[in-house]
């Protein structure tokens, strides 16, 4: 069988001054034997791990097991020749902080939809059309190779600041579950789509950082968690 580590991570509520609270549970039992190793849940190398959203140098991050940025944004004081860059005054300095604190960083990569909203003037779904919710599955057929380019260049710059063997925390995708929906102009992204697209994502990460940590995206909205999941585990 394949032998895979997940990572499954739960947002939690706010505390304190911009304290965020994950859960990670972790294994490396096969899928097929964790019932039998329930009464031993959750294995001893597994803890609550608490962390930070980065709110630069200055603020303290005593206590925290890592720090959080978002990446993919497209600002005025960017200056890369295609944006989304990576900001050195502030992707940059989150990785040299976690560095001196010897803790994790983590990174949202909310990628795809900062693209959408920069190159093709798309919203939030909540936020009116045109949407990521009814426009989101075409750019993504439209620009995968500026996707994948700008997931590369976010990981090897983090690599040449943390050193190629960094375990980052890579949140891919948060809303990924938005491009897959009826709802999508020309109909959402088919599951075999999504899955060659995430591995894709992924190979473009653990070129330049082999052991980046990987998160799913598993969209609690969504009921048939089953059938959304099967195809990406096993892909990994």
């Amino acid at each position: 069988g394949v032998w895979i580590r997940v990572y499954v991570l739960r947002a939690g509520s706010e505390v304190g001054a911009a304290f965020f609270r994950r859960v990670a549970l972790c294994t490396s039992k096969p899928f097929r034997k964790l019932q039998q190793h329930r009464m031993n849940w959750p294995p001893a190398d597994c803890r609550f791990r608490f962390g930070r959203a980065f709110r630069g140098a200055d603020f303290d991050y005593s206590g925290v097991d890592y720090l959080t940025v978002w990446i993919g944004q497209s600002g005025e004081q960017q200056t890369c020749s295609k944006p989304p860059c990576f900001n050195e005054y502030w992707h940059g300095a989150m990785l040299k902080l976690a560095l001196q604190m010897r803790i994790s960083a983590a990174y949202y990569a909310y990628i795809v939809a900062f693209l959408a909203k920069t190159l093709a003037g798309l919203h939030d779904c909540d936020m009116g059309e045109p949407s990521l919710c009814r426009h989101g599955a075409n750019f993504i057929r439209t620009h995968i190779p500026t996707i994948l380019a700008t997931y590369d260049r976010f990981a090897n710059e983090t690599a040449l600041r943390m050193g190629r063997t960094a375990p980052v925390l890579w949140l891919i995708e948060p809303d990924w579950h938005q491009y897959h929906e009826p709802s999508q102009e020309g109909g959402g992204l088919l599951v075999d789509e999504m899955v060659d697209l995430f591995k894709a994502i992924t190979f473009q990460i653990f070129r330049h950082l082999p052991a980046a940590k990987i998160s799913l995206d598993i969209s609690p909205w969504v009921n048939q968690q089953e059938e959304w999941l099967r195809e990406r585990i096993r892909a990994s």
